[in-house]
């Protein structure tokens, strides 16, 4: 049933539920791979420059660079063939990245590169045997963590000390100077992420347990009230979360002025994390039902909404990694492929969204969904003067997050040209699966997403009725 759009409640709806996707909406692009096509996205900087990881098979990786230019390329050669993996971690704003090494006993070396020097082993701390790199900022100041092993004097198994440091072209490794021991036994110390302003966060062990800090040459470390940072921007905003046991996690942002603030998740009760931060103050993570599975990317924009960005058709799901000041998004997304989850490299490009016409199945005036029939909902997309629905793509086409039916002697989308509001104009009609529709009772409407051939991205409401 084709709702009156001019109608007093519709607009509310629209409000509600349109203007703002037109806002925010995401489409997701696979990046695909050089071995096996599985893999993840780390980093993006404000060129569109994407660095990761990228499968080879049996648990083996290579880091990864890629461009809208250049596609996926290899970022450095590994130089052991039996090396575990390896990967891209940060990029800067000159596309000088770092990341690390990883040989077959698993200890692993940090490196930068550039396109001038090629890559440089960073090499590790005095008395440590490993290395990783997590950040640069635009001057090439390169942190990150050095560790070893240590036998725990009391015989009970071993312990991984961690160490800040910081790197750059003339010092060398180094470092942090800030206190960094703790008790007896060798501690976790991490330096996730820095900014221009030389400002380095990370986790420190303190008496009470982990804190997230903040730390500068100039202005020594602050100890911040959550649980773990994971970026900054150049305003000194920090990003992380929080947890009291290991098993409920809340994402959470740091202002040097306002203060600590929790971010919702998509769903109350759900755990959440924050991963990045942009200097206009979009969030980036992810929200789970349980942090062992059923992640979904998400973005925290600067009005305060939470919005979900889309996964892979037939997903599992997925994470957001990192955002540039463009508000392009990069990390994973997952689904089952031949009986094995397999993760995506994957990026996140906002785009201007048309606003379409849709009838829930036509002819029907209550638009009554059982979500137990095991049936099939048709919609139609109406045309107009200004849009022709047989532009759309049908492959593309999701209603309630469920993909387009597909004919299981054709293999193609289940969809049909009909003329269905006589109007001399003709609509596409598309079939889904009920049992796919990610609605539940008491949802009063559904929406209609897609993109035509030229790529323009589509949506339409309709109301609902859902009975049990």
């Amino acid at each position: 049933m084709r709702v009156d759009r001019t109608g007093v409640i519709l607009s509310l709806v629209l409000i509600i539920l349109v203007s703002g996707a037109e806002a925010k909406r995401y489409r997701l692009r696979d990046l695909g791979g050089l071995g096996t096509g599985s893999g993840f996205a780390y980093d993006i900087n404000d060129l569109g420059q994407v660095v990761g990881s990228t499968g080879l098979g049996a648990y083996s990786s290579k880091p990864f660079l890629w461009s809208r230019e250049t596609g996926m390329i290899n970022l450095v050669d590994l130089p052991n063939p039996q090396m575990a993996g390896a990967g891209a971690t940060r990029i800067n704003a000159v596309g000088e990245a770092v990341g690390y090494l990883q040989d077959a006993d698993y200890t692993s070396r940090a490196f930068f590169w550039s396109r001038d020097t090629g890559m440089i082993d960073l090499g590790t701390l005095a008395r440590n045997n490993s290395s990783h790199a997590t950040g640069i900022n635009d001057l090439g100041q390169v942190v990150g963590v050095s560790y070893t092993s240590y036998w725990d004097p009391s015989g009970f198994g071993i312990l991984f000390g961690m160490s800040p440091f910081v790197w750059t072209k003339d010092t060398g490794l180094r470092r942090l100077s800030m206190p960094h021991s703790y008790g007896f036994y060798p501690q976790w110390v991490t330096a996730a992420d820095i900014n221009n302003s030389g400002q380095v966060v990370g986790m420190r062990e303190v008496e009470s347990g982990f804190r997230a800090y903040v730390w500068s040459e100039e202005e020594g470390d602050l100890t911040l009230e959550f649980r773990s940072a994971s970026a900054i921007n150049e305003s000194g905003e920090v990003v992380g979360y929080d947890t009291a046991d290991y098993q409920n996690y809340s994402a959470v942002a740091w202002n040097p002025i306002t203060g600590t603030r929790y971010l919702e998740p998509l769903q109350t009760g759900e755990s959440s994390q924050a991963h990045d931060i942009n200097d206009l103050g979009q969030i980036v993570g992810m929200s789970a039902k349980s942090i062992y599975g059923d992640y979904r990317a998400v973005l925290w924009d600067t009005d305060g909404r939470v919005i979900a960005l889309p996964g892979l058709p037939n997903g599992y799901s997925s994470e957001a990694y990192s955002i540039n000041n463009n508000g392009e998004i990069v990390g994973y997304a997952n689904r089952m492929e031949d009986g094995r989850l397999v993760s995506h490299p994957v990026l996140w490009e906002s785009s201007v969204v048309t606003t379409v016409s849709i009838d829930i199945k036509p002819g029907s005036e209550k638009n009554v969904i059982n979500l137990r029939s095991h049936g099939v909902v048709a919609v139609a997309v109406l045309s107009n003067t200004d849009f022709n629905a047989l532009a759309i793509d049908p492959a593309l086409l999701s209603l309630a997050g469920a993909p387009v039916r597909i004919g299981s002697n054709s293999g193609k989308p289940q969809v049909h040209c009909q003329d269905i509001n006589s109007d001399g104009k003709p609509d596409l009609v598309a079939h889904f699966n009920t049992e796919d529709l990610q609605l539940t009772v008491g949802d009063q409407s559904a929406t209609l997403e897609g993109e035509t051939f030229t790529s323009t991205m589509i949506e339409g409401i309709d109301y609902i009725h859902i009975v049990p």
